[in-house]
């Protein structure tokens, strides 16, 4: 386990593009089918948000980057990570999850937002293989995507992870007689949060209970399932990023995936940011991030 401090004053992100703003690209969308459709009224498919840039002809690893729950496509860390991209030549693919959802559609629920990385892994990546970094429930679900073709996996860089997050808010809505009362009720609730600009999450009944399906680290569902192994991410470069201030998801979270891949939990592959919070996103958290990006490329021979 390492320990990073806040005290670096230069900024490799900062770098990138420092005379010439970047511009960065409009999103493209993939349309893919429907899983688990839960509405006869729904369309049968969906538009998945991307952007893409190709890289040199002469690697043969990209980065996919999948973001938090609800963040936007273009935030601080896909623009870092895409920046650092650029500069490189690697080829870069990032998703945006779209979480909306009304009256006549389904829930966006973990088990799609993993199909849609999987789709995006499959159909519009190029390079053979991919480091995948994930910021939060991204890291969740890059890991689910890549117990269907771990072959296609360089490295992954886990920045806040947060599998199995939605055990955390199921405890606090439980907590909450309000909320309690509203799920019961309606089926969902508004769940308060400080990184949604309406000052909370929609949070659907369905959405909480399909999500057990996928658990990596919690017992799964009902049938006591075994959890799925992680081994086979031993064989690649794996860093897990997180501060000790995050009040969201504990830096316990990345340890335990840790365990789980190495069966091991001494393996020296945790970062933790002594100040930073859950969203790590400050300049020196992002030269982090990409100085991260630069260890996994040097394990790779990049």
């Amino acid at each position: 386990m390492m320990t990073a401090s806040s005290s670096k004053s230069k900024s490799l992100h900062s770098q990138v593009g420092r005379d010439i703003v970047p511009a960065y690209p409009s999103p493209s969308y993939l349309t893919c089918p429907n899983v688990e459709r839960t509405k006869d009224s729904c369309d049968s498919v969906h538009n998945v948000t991307y952007v893409h840039q190709k890289g040199n002809s002469n690697s043969n690893v990209g980065i996919l980057y999948c973001p938090g729950f609800q963040s936007s496509l273009w935030g601080s860390k896909s623009r870092a990570i895409w920046d650092w991209c650029t500069a490189r030549g690697l080829e870069c693919t990032c998703i945006a999850f779209d979480s909306h959802q009304d009256d006549n559609e389904d829930v966006p629920t973990i088990g799609r937002w993993k199909q849609d990385t999987i789709n995006v892994l499959n159909e519009i990546t190029q390079s053979p293989r991919q480091i995948m970094v994930g910021s939060s429930m991204g890291v969740w679900l890059l890991i689910l995507a890549a117990l269907t073709g771990p072959n296609r996996i360089a490295g992954l860089l886990g920045i806040a992870a947060a599998p199995d997050f939605t055990t955390d808010l199921s405890k606090q809505i439980s907590a909450n007689t309000t909320l309690t009362a509203q799920m019961n009720k309606q089926g969902v609730c508004d769940f308060p949060t400080v990184y949604h600009e309406s000052g909370y999450y929609r949070i659907h009944n369905e959405f909480l209970q399909e999500a057990t399906k996928h658990f990596i680290l919690s017992p799964r569902s009902l049938k006591a399932e075994a959890m799925p192994s992680l081994t086979f991410l031993k064989d690649v470069p794996v860093l897990f990023i997180h501060g000790k201030h995050d009040l969201d998801i504990s830096y316990e979270r990345s340890l335990a995936l840790i365990d789980r891949i190495h069966s091991n939990k001494s393996y020296d592959a945790t970062i933790l940011v002594s100040d930073g919070d859950h969203r790590l996103s400050r300049p020196q958290d992002l030269e982090l991030i990409c100085h991260s990006l630069d260890h996994i490329c040097n394990q790779l021979l990049l």
